[in-house]
């Protein structure tokens, strides 16, 4: 006689959404929450648009056309 074989219930599997871009992973990632497109405001050199994320650091292009790398922290989001 064969035993019957115990076959315990599998967990329910985690899925993980895709993030919609790169970007949003970066900034998921990052936890700032800024994104290729977010508009911030610097204390010293103003008002600005986000083109680039990189983790802690921001490229914004701000009035002017002036293009600036600055760490996430010492920007606010307008």
């Amino acid at each position: 006689m064969s035993s019957p074989k115990n076959k315990s219930p599998k967990p329910p599997s985690k899925k993980v959404e895709p993030a919609a871009s790169p970007e949003d992973a970066i900034a998921a990632t990052a936890g700032h929450g800024f994104k290729v497109g977010s508009n911030v405001s610097h204390p010293m050199f103003g008002d600005g648009t986000v083109t680039a994320v990189d983790l802690e650091r921001l490229m914004i292009k701000f009035k002017g056309g002036r293009e600036k790398l600055i760490v996430a922290a010492f920007v606010k989001p307008r």
